[in-house]
Order: structure tokens, then sequence, then C-alpha cells
């Protein structure tokens, strides 16, 4: 789990950083989306992983993400 949470994680922080770049609302809305899917590829893992005893994941939300990346 940790490489491809590394990677989702670096993903959402380029994909926050390119919206915040764009210059057109409509581009940046999607960079936001793009974060959004990233974000629930690790919810979900947390979640398939979090469900199995002795794992220690939460199988609450991700990582604070979710009020940068709305909208």
């Amino acid at each position: 789990m940790a490489d491809s949470e590394t990677y989702y994680r670096t993903r959402i922080e380029e994909e926050i950083a390119a919206a915040e770049r764009a210059g057109d609302p409509s581009i940046a809305s999607i960079h936001r989306e793009m974060a959004r899917r990233y974000r629930d590829l690790i919810d979900l893992r947390l979640q398939l992983v979090g469900d199995r005893p002795g794992s220690g994941a939460s199988t609450g939300g991700a990582f604070g993400e979710r009020g940068a990346i709305s909208g």
C-alpha cells in the first residue's frame, strides 16, 4: 500500500497545484476532479485493508485533503 499511497498523495498535491495555477476555471475544475479521484483511490484502499483485523488502517476519510480539494 505504501508505494501506491505515496504515488496517489504526490498526484493529489500536483493536481491541486495545477488547479491553483490554471487560468481557466474549467481547467482548474478538471484538476480538482483528478485530485478527488486520487483521494478516492486512497480511501478505497484504506477501506479494503482497514477491514482486516489488526491492519491498523482507518476506514474513515483520507488525510485531510477534502477541504483543500473542494470546489
